[in-house]
């Protein structure tokens, strides 16, 4: 299982408990248990900040920009920019070229 670990997530376990980024991974590549904890924790991480959200929708202070901006950069998966491309065919014009 592949992990990977949005900029400030991987910061955190270094700045308090000084571990690198690269031994996250590393520990994730030779453990499947622990590649699996880190998966869960990023998972709740993110539930963690959607649920945040969905509580400060009424808040006449919610800036959903600034959030926007927060769950592109750290959950790129979900929120990033796609990374695939939809190309629209004319199956007409197709079948008619074979």
């Amino acid at each position: 299982m592949q992990v990977v670990l949005p900029q400030r997530a991987a910061g955190r376990p270094s700045k308090y408990h000084h571990v690198d980024r690269a031994s996250l991974y590393r520990w994730a590549a030779a453990h499947e248990d622990f590649a699996q904890a880190l998966a869960r924790a990023l998972t709740c991480a993110q539930a963690w900040w959607e649920d945040d959200a969905q509580q400060s929708l009424e808040s006449k202070h919610y800036q959903a920009e600034i959030w926007r901006a927060s769950m592109t950069a750290r959950f790129k998966d979900d929120y990033g920019k796609p990374t695939c491309q939809i190309h629209v065919v004319d199956l007409r014009r197709a079948l008619d070229e074979v």
